[in-house]
């Protein structure tokens, strides 16, 4: 028998009695570590079931699964970078296997202002029959109603 397992065996008796030798050290330090397991945990918890919630409301609400964007549109964001011919890309898309909707959005920043004071916001203008089928919007509507099929100077904050 090699000198190896008998040293292990003797270190791991050796440990198992100095635990017992001061009950309430080990006991404290066993239940602090229990409570620091158990919070990290929770924690974790927590932040996944937060990331999950922001994702699905980024894709469902805001930038759905895939987006198809002027080349120069993600550097300057500028409303006038928009696709040419882009109702037929969108009636391609939609034929595509596996996509279940597709609506064009045009996206820029604007002054939105009030009675008495002004702010900066993002103004989305959408297709409202299309966006029905892409966007839960339509079901969060709490006061009031959607767009109509054809809008005509409406709008939805």
């Amino acid at each position: 028998m090699s000198k190896r397992p008998l040293a292990l065996r003797f270190l791991a008796a050796v440990a198992w009695r100095n635990l017992w030798r001061h009950r309430r050290r080990s006991l404290l330090t066993a239940g602090a570590m229990s409570v620091g397991v158990a919070l990290c945990m929770a924690t974790i918890a927590f932040q996944d079931g937060m990331f999950d919630l922001m994702f699905e409301v980024m894709v469902e609400q805001q930038l759905g699964h895939a987006q198809v964007h002027h080349p120069d549109y993600p550097g300057r964001r500028s409303m006038y970078d928009t696709l040419p011919e882009g109702e037929a890309l969108l009636h391609k898309i939609s034929a595509t296997d596996g996509v279940q909707a597709a609506a064009g959005r045009l996206s820029g920043y604007g002054l939105i202002g009030g009675d008495e004071t002004s702010v900066g916001g993002q103004l989305v203008g959408i297709e409202p029959v299309r966006d029905r089928t892409a966007s839960p919007v339509e079901r969060q509507v709490i006061t009031g109603s959607y767009l109509s099929d054809a809008p005509e100077q409406e709008i939805l904050l």
